[in-house]
């Protein structure tokens, strides 16, 4: 039940300075946020309303009728950045996405609603190579496991209601590699975005649904900080 969604790669590289990102694509839409609370200590949020991926299984086999679906997301992390060598910036992040996940499909004979909640907990690593701040490279692993907390499953008007996942197991280690673009100027940028995630099954590691994304970043600086330059 866990899916991809656009991961939120800030690539701060100072004090008071800030971003905001909002973007579509896989995702209805997300928004993407960070700020440098030091020099090297930041933090990151992110909010994620995904569609219904389900709807196409549902016409291809011509049986079933997929709707009502609905994928969201949130996170929230705590994160240390600093330079390694000139022009090249990384970042390692820790923190909690909570994920939420709902669909309902009918057939002929069978109808079933299905709901799930999930928390994942992960580090992060970035490696960006910026030409400037508005411009620039960013490389992005996502390393975690999804603790399934919820299950609700209605079929044909009977329901049952439980831990379809035992609480506090690790049931799906996780693997999220992500490549992201940025382009622009004057504290604007065109930001593009790939990835996936690769899902440790104990048999096999599969290859989740690919993400893309595109849309607008902008950083936010402090301009009350003495001696920093309005860009």
């Amino acid at each position: 039940m866990h899916y991809s969604v656009a991961q939120n790669v800030p690539l701060i590289t100072e004090k008071g300075e800030g971003q905001m990102s909002v973007s579509t694509g896989t995702e209805t839409f997300g928004i993407q946020g960070a700020y440098g609370i030091t020099n090297s200590i930041s933090v990151m949020g992110s909010f994620s309303n995904g569609v219904d991926d389900m709807i196409g299984d549902g016409d291809n086999l011509g049986i079933y009728d997929f709707n009502n679906g609905l994928r969201q997301s949130g996170e929230l992390a705590v994160g240390y950045h600093c330079p390694i060598m000139p022009n090249v910036l990384f970042e390692i992040y820790g923190g909690a996405e909570r994920y939420y996940r709902s669909y309902s499909f009918a057939s002929i004979q069978y109808s079933d609603s299905f709901s799930t909640n999930m928390t994942k907990p992960f580090i992060q690593l970035d490696l960006g190579f910026l030409n400037d701040k508005n411009n620039g490279l960013g490389l992005s692993c996502k390393f975690g496991g999804l603790f399934y907390d919820h299950y609700s499953d209605k079929s044909n008007g009977s329901s049952t209601i439980g831990n379809y996942f035992p609480p506090s197991k690790i049931t799906e280690p996780i693997i999220e590699p992500c490549l992201t673009y940025r382009f622009g100027g004057w504290g604007v940028s065109g930001q593009l975005q790939i990835g996936t995630t690769l899902i440790a099954y104990p048999a096999a590691i599969v290859a989740s649904e690919v993400y893309v994304s595109a849309g607008i970043q902008v950083r936010i600086y402090d301009f009350l900080q003495p001696g920093k330059p309005e860009e």
